[in-house]
């Protein structure tokens, strides 16, 4: 996809997908922006800072949490998708630490920036997997802010800090393995499974399958870091979409139609009869606590909460970590 985007700040021509991870990516950098950041890319700040669309998103998510701010009365508000991917890098690095050799497998990666900003060496490769419009989009903005795409002896003002990083153009509701094991990926090498916010956009039975692939393809010492809805917020979401009693706001709603799932109430048995065993389980407000910062609400959260959550329980999100259950033969 060529680059549109000049001094004037206009905004490059954008499919739906890449358009998505361009407005979901300012929520990253207006908390990157803050005075004392949860986290900070300069990458991502320059790839899309000078898009006109993008510069507007951010500028209302400022907006909307400095009043969420002042209606709290707290000090630091941040969008979970800061705080999830924050998380997910403690969780890489960990990794890191104990293994010098494994495979990072980013699912529905979009615009993430890791291979560039985690210093996770050379015994380390990326794969990117995305739709062909979203891994093509992604490929063209990283050349065009001079970002390192493979290892090479020249400079660059983004040098990768891996061994290695490859965007797979694959749909994942399809047999995508295949294609993955051709890029490049070995099943005896440990990898680590990254989705986030991905899981609620598949019904449970393309989740289920999804989960299976990627145990089929890891070893026992292998990880996975998930995101997925709680049992309670999807529902609430769902009767949201058609409860008249709430103001009409299309862009919210035409947002939560596109959730298609939820992780079922027992997130270790589903995840066990799909080949994970959980290590660890977190709702990701329980995270930002731990970050010293507020999850911040969407409009109508607060209505949404008030309505549903004494008959659901809390709306939130799961951040799960989990390893390969063991093959028993």
């Amino acid at each position: 996809m060529s680059d549109t985007t000049g001094a004037t700040g206009a905004s490059p021509r954008l499919t739906a997908v890449a358009q998505t991870a361009m407005l979901v990516a300012a929520a990253r950098l207006a908390e990157a922006r803050r005075k004392n950041p949860v986290l900070t890319d300069e990458l991502l700040e320059a790839m899309i800072g000078s898009s006109a669309e993008v510069i507007a998103a951010v500028r209302q998510c400022v907006q909307e949490t400095q009043q969420q701010e002042r209606d709290d009365g707290v000090d630091h508000v941040a969008s979970f998708t800061s705080v999830r991917m924050k998380f997910g890098d403690c969780q890489l690095q960990h990794f890191r630490a104990s293994h010098d050799t494994f495979q990072i497998v980013i699912l529905g990666a979009g615009l993430d920036t890791r291979p560039w900003r985690l210093d996770l060496g050379s015994g380390v490769s990326v794969y990117d997997i995305d739709q062909p419009d979203m891994t093509n989009f992604k490929k063209d903005r990283l050349s065009a802010v001079d970002a390192q795409l493979q290892m090479d002896k020249k400079n660059h003002r983004f040098p990768l800090r891996i061994g290695g990083w490859k965007g797979v153009p694959l749909d994942l509701t399809g047999p995508w393995l295949p294609g993955l094991l051709q890029s490049g990926l070995s099943t005896d090498v440990p990898s680590v499974w990254v989705a986030e916010g991905l899981f609620y956009y598949m019904d449970q039975e393309a989740g289920s399958a999804l989960l299976r692939t990627m145990a089929s393809a890891s070893t026992p010492d292998s990880m996975l870091i998930m995101t997925h809805l709680n049992h309670a917020l999807f529902t609430a979401s769902q009767r949201f979409i058609a409860d008249r009693e709430f103001p009409t706001d299309e862009k919210i709603k035409t947002f939560y139609s596109s959730w298609k799932s939820g992780m079922p109430e027992d997130v270790s048995g589903y995840l066990a009869s799909n080949g994970w065993r959980v290590e660890s389980q977190q709702l990701m407000s329980e995270i930002h606590k731990e970050y010293g910062v507020t999850l911040a609400r969407w409009k109508n959260t607060t209505e949404m909460r008030r309505k549903y959550e004494p008959e659901l329980g809390t709306l939130d999100y799961w951040v799960v970590v989990a390893s390969p259950k063991p093959v028993v033969t």
